[in-house]
């Protein structure tokens, strides 16, 4: 399959709690700035905001796009989005 018929999807959730990643941050607020912390005794993986500029990027230049799941998983706090981070990623 051609590259740029390839989208990569990326999560706005954490594994293996399903915790989104707004939740997340208001638990931790450092979360942002890390791809995962400890939440819910459990330690949870995902994607912070410097990663998902990287994917976004790399989505950019050599694949077809990106898509997310789900957007009402982000925060509203600017800063700290990861829809932010897309727009980032490709503004990069």
């Amino acid at each position: 399959m051609p590259s740029y018929k390839v989208v990569l999807g990326v999560p706005f959730y954490a594994r293996p709690s399903w915790a989104d990643y707004g939740t997340i941050l208001e638990s931790v607020p450092v979360a942002y700035d890390k791809d995962h912390v400890a939440y819910n005794g459990m330690e949870v993986y995902y994607n912070g905001v410097e990663t998902m500029v990287e994917k976004t990027k790399y989505a950019r230049e050599k694949l077809g796009g990106i898509m997310i799941w789900e957007l009402t998983q982000d925060t509203s706090d600017m800063d700290k989005s990861l829809l932010q981070a897309i727009g980032r990623g490709l503004r990069q």
